[in-house]
């Protein structure tokens, strides 16, 4: 199998963040201002999946659907670490490659880009009042004869 240029690997992100109006940043940061590439949404954050409190491992958003293990199994090597957000940890080619073979996970699961508002609490330190967050689309179940 012919590996993919750095080009052709940029063009595969693209593809995706077109399809979900999202943004790819190639020069990001995240936490402390940790170098990274990833998929930031119109609230101007990365866009997150497993939407978990790393505190207390509670969900935070409304619907426990949120939450599926298959993300973690796609995740790259350098995934960003502090919260389940698409970040890469480290900028150039390696990087952008994790993230495009993601987002080939990512579609391989079938996901969509759902809004989640944040917790109206004291200790909400995001600068959105909502998140936006990948989620597995539910099959489309078909019914004969009803």
């Amino acid at each position: 199998m012919k590996k993919k240029s750095n080009e052709e690997h940029r063009a595969n992100i693209h593809a995706f963040v077109n399809e979900h109006k999202l943004i790819f940043e190639d020069e990001g940061e995240c936490g402390f201002f940790r170098e990274c590439v990833g998929l930031i949404g119109r609230n101007g954050c990365y866009v997150d999946y497993n939407i978990i409190d790393p505190n207390d491992k509670v969900l935070i958003g409304p619907d426990p659907k949120f939450y599926d293990e298959r993300f973690e199994d796609i995740a790259p090597e350098d995934a960003y670490h502090k919260h389940d957000c698409v970040a890469v940890l480290g900028r150039g080619e390696d990087a952008i490659r994790q993230l495009s073979e993601w987002v080939d996970g990512l579609r391989k699961l079938n996901v969509e880009v759902v809004e989640v508002l944040n917790k109206p609490e004291p200790d909400n330190i995001r600068m959105s009042p909502y998140q936006l967050v990948f989620k597995v689309k539910e099959a489309e179940m078909k019914t004969e004869g009803v």
